[in-house]
Parts: structure tokens; C-alpha cells; sequence
């Protein structure tokens, strides 16, 4: 079952599409700032390297929060719903495949195959930060350390994805309701870029960002606000100055 899901991935136009738009976004991320600087930071010219681990928590985070729950709603939260209408469920019943294989060979296929198109993104992003934009000097570029991105990726993408996979899963085969499956990547996207972080008191925000499935929050309160100097910065988080 898992490695047919594997091989059903490569016939999913949304895997491509996704893996297209990773390739744009490390491209276009690979020159720009990760942190939104404040007035200390831009006052001292002390810029934390993109290539950092901290930098990377921050990016990673991001782009799975913009790109894991609508891909693996399109993906492995329908996936139930579809064997239905396909009556492929009969089929499975008449073997002996149990409910329990089914379910979690639907979940590691599918999820393996993110997890592949991931591990293909992260080979660009190496690629953009280090051959392309490092080989010109680019100030926000460190040196190059594999741990400052399989590190965050481990931490933070890592579970980020098996809780996006797990829930569309849940939320499809407990409704099987298209509608109600694409609601959960709308409740995430309004939860990450909600304009309403700056209005909450202060008690509310350290409370919401304590259960924050990302961890963005809690990577930038933790190691980069009122962090403005290179014995401060953390996990190799390399500073440099801005010329």
C-alpha cells in the first residue's frame, strides 16, 4: 500500500506544482532577509546570516505553513474520500488488508512523497544560498554547514508536516466531506498571518505561541528578538556587518 501510494505521488499534478513552487521560493528567497529587522538591529548593521539554523527555523516554518496543509489536504486528506467514490474500499475488503494497513499505508505513501518533495527543496535552497548567491560574496550568506538546514527540518518541518498529514487525514476519513477538509488549511493560513498579533495582550500571545504547531514564534521570540550581536545569536546563527 505505501509503495503504491509512492508511485501514485509521481502522477499528482499538485506534488509538481508544489515542487515548482519551492524551486520559485528558494530562488527568490535566497537573496532576501529572513528576519524583519528592528531599529536596533538596523542601527548596529548586524545582519544574522540566511544560512543560520535560526534563519532557517524561520524560513522553513513559513513556507510548510503556506504549503503543507493545502497539499496534503489536496492529497491525503481527499485520499479516503476518493477510494469511495472509486469503490476501490470494496476492493481492499476483499482482501486481506486490514483497516489498519489501509490507513497508515495511505499515511506513509503519501506523506513519504511530501517528505521526498521536501528533501528535493532543500537541495535548491542549498543551491540558490551557497553556489549561486554565495559564490558573489552576498553578505547575507554563511558558510556552508548541512546541520543548519537538516537541523530545522528535523525540529521544525518535520513535525509540522506529520501534524498537517495527520490532521487532513483525520478530518477526511471522520467527514468525508471535501469542504470541511479544505477548512483546516484556511484556519492555519488565518492562524499564521492573522493581523491581529500586534492588537492581543501580551498574556494571550505567549499563550497561543506556547501551542504554536509551527514553533515560528517561539524560534523568533527565543533567539532573535533583542538579539543583536553574534555571541547572542545561537545554533551557529553567523552575523555579519552590512557594508
Amino acid at each position: 500500500m505505501t509503495r503504491r501510494e509512492c508511485r501514485a505521488g509521481l502522477r499528482q499534478p499538485v506534488f509538481w506544482i508544489v515542487l515548482a513552487l519551492l524551486a520559485i521560493i528558494a530562488w527568490t528567497d535566497a537573496g532576501d532577509p529572513v528576519h524583519q529587522y528592528n531599529s536596533e538591529i538596523a542601527s548596529t548593521g548586524i545582519w544574522p546570516f540566511n544560512t543560520s539554523a535560526v534563519s532557517q527555523g524561520l524560513r522553513q516554518g513559513s513556507i510548510l505553513m503556506l504549503i503543507a496543509p493545502w497539499a496534503l489536504a489536496m492529497t491525503l486528506g481527499l485520499v479516503v474520500i476518493r477510494d469511495l467514490e472509486l469503490r476501490i474500499v470494496e476492493v481492499f475488503n476483499s482482501t486481506r488488508l486490514t483497516p489498519r494497513e489501509y490507513v497508515w499505508g495511505k499515511f506513509a505513501g503519501v506523506t513519504g512523497f511530501f517528505l521526498l518533495v521536501w528533501g528535493l527543496y532543500l537541495v535548491l535552497a542549498m543551491g540558490f544560498d551557497h553556489i549561486v548567491q554565495g559564490s558573489g560574496g552576498h553578505y547575507l550568506i554563511g558558510p556552508f554547514a548541512l546541520r543548519n538546514y537538516l537541523v530545522p527540518t528535523l525540529l521544525i518541518g518535520l513535525p509540522q508536516i506529520l501534524f498537517c498529514a495527520g490532521v487532513s487525514l483525520f478530518i477526511g476519513t471522520w467527514t468525508r466531506r471535501p469542504v470541511v477538509v479544505f477548512l483546516f488549511p484556511v484556519v492555519m493560513l488565518l492562524y499564521r498571518f492573522t493581523p491581529w498579533w500586534g492588537l492581543m495582550p501580551q498574556s494571550i500571545s505567549e499563550m497561543v505561541a506556547l501551542f504554536d504547531p509551527i514553533g515560528v514564534f517561539w524560534v523568533d521570540d527565543t533567539f532573535v528578538a533583542g538579539r543583536t550581536t553574534e555571541q547572542q545569536m545561537p545554533f551557529e546563527a553567523h552575523v555579519v556587518v552590512s557594508e
